[in-house]
């Protein structure tokens, strides 16, 4: 499918955050469409990059996004933070956004561990994306709060993992 930025563009983007992150131990968790992709390899449009965090983490996220030179804007909302990017347009002709969104708030009475990934390497930077287990909770916990015109691709992409 196509997107507005290549998909190594999008990869470079999470490789830099990831490593600043890291780098602050920074306690995330990859998740949605793009770690949907990098765990099933399947040709889909990537929207937007979304990541698990801690609320308590989110006035020092928003500190070293800012200051970092990855061209980022931080736009602090109730229970998340959304991450501009200053230069690149996302498929839906905005500003490319990463979504940081709140463990607490979110995804703390479904079950998921936040310290259970599954590391990727993007050029010598470790990504901690959810595993399969977590993405189906992930997806099984959107589904009680999501639009319904997201149910058909969500149930798809659980039925995906629960066959890998």
């Amino acid at each position: 499918m196509e997107t507005y930025i290549p998909r190594n563009q999008i990869l470079e983007l999470l490789k830099g955050v990831c490593q600043i992150f890291n780098g602050n131990k920074i306690v995330y968790l990859v998740c949605g469409s793009l770690a949907y992709q990098l765990i099933t390899k399947e040709d889909i449009t990537i929207h937007d990059i979304d990541i698990i965090v801690h609320e308590d983490d989110f006035d020092k996220l928003i500190e070293l996004l800012t200051h970092s030179t990855l061209d980022l804007k931080p736009i602090k909302t109730e229970f998340s933070i959304h991450v501009n990017h200053k230069l690149l347009n996302g498929v839906d002709g905005k500003s490319f956004d990463i979504s940081l969104d709140s463990y607490e708030h979110y995804y703390s009475q479904s079950g998921i561990d936040l310290n259970s990934y599954q590391g990727i390497d993007i050029n010598g930077i470790l990504v901690k994306v959810a595993t399969i287990k977590t993405m189906i909770k992930v997806y099984n916990t959107a589904l009680k709060g999501c639009n319904v015109e997201k149910f058909p691709e969500y149930e798809r992409k659980i039925e995906v993992l629960t066959n890998i």
